[in-house]
């Protein structure tokens, strides 16, 4: 249910980048992202969110709370050099997308 809900595993993958104080949700966020992934519980490199995960995250940077905001900023920069990292022309094309969102964004604010 979590992969297949865009805003659920975005509220998943945020944390994985919570801040020093909320360290314990960190640590449960990745073990339940390693989980989803199926990948290695000791690998620290966590596998990327699917390509949709800028949608429900751009909100996020510009939150009140200091915390969350770092916390999608860290997400967002991770998922970004993550999908860059693949080869595939379709997680390219969704990052140039996303990127300029981000911009877009920005410069409307």
């Amino acid at each position: 249910i979590i992969k297949k809900n865009p805003l659920v595993e975005n509220r998943v993958w945020v944390n994985c980048f919570a801040q020093d104080e909320d360290e314990e949700v960190r640590v449960q966020a990745r073990k339940a992202w390693q989980a989803l992934t199926t990948s290695d519980d000791d690998d620290d490199k966590l596998q990327p969110p699917s390509i949709l995960y800028a949608i429900p995250l751009l909100p996020l940077l510009s939150n009140n709370e200091p915390t969350i905001a770092k916390a999608a900023a860290a997400a967002n920069a991770y998922a970004m050099m993550s999908l860059h990292n693949t080869s595939s022309s379709s997680s390219s094309n969704m990052m140039e997308r996303n990127v300029t969102k981000l911009c877009t964004t920005y410069l409307e604010n």
